[in-house]
């Protein structure tokens, strides 16, 4: 789920982060003006209502366990404050990955791009001294 509010002004970023996502296999699913934007430049994403905004909201897709990772940057505006406040703590509850910054989503897009390529689907976790031993 992502919403993002400074789309245009940070074009590039936000494009890696939808096209990556999509071709690691993910389904988008965005506020109105980022499920419009993706959708604009040829990344399928569909819509979500943001909290308040009719059924299913935002929390709802949360609630209902159809999201695996939430985006969300909003404006940093009174109104704004009060619903990241509300998606941070339904994340919370119910065990979702929230990420709130741009810089923070492309790192997270980055490692789930290069863990999946790396291990093509395998997965594994490695302690430190064993990376350590695996230098040559």
């Amino acid at each position: 789920m992502i919403s993002l509010s400074n789309k245009e002004g940070q074009k590039e970023q936000v494009l890696f982060i939808g096209k990556t996502l999509a071709s690691l296999g993910f389904t988008l699913i965005g506020t109105k003006g980022t499920s419009d934007f993706y959708n604009a430049n040829g990344i399928k994403c569909q819509t979500v209502n943001k909290i308040g905004g009719g059924r299913p909201d935002v929390l709802d897709v949360i609630m209902n366990k159809e999201v695996c990772l939430v985006i969300n940057t909003p404006k940093a505006k009174r109104n704004y404050a009060v619903d990241r406040k509300t998606i941070r703590k339904v994340c919370l509850k119910y065990k979702v990955p929230y990420i709130t910054t741009l810089a923070g989503a492309v790192a997270a897009v980055q490692g789930i791009d290069a863990t999946k390529s790396a291990n093509a689907g395998v997965g594994g976790v490695c302690s430190l001294q064993e990376y350590h031993a695996m230098i040559r």
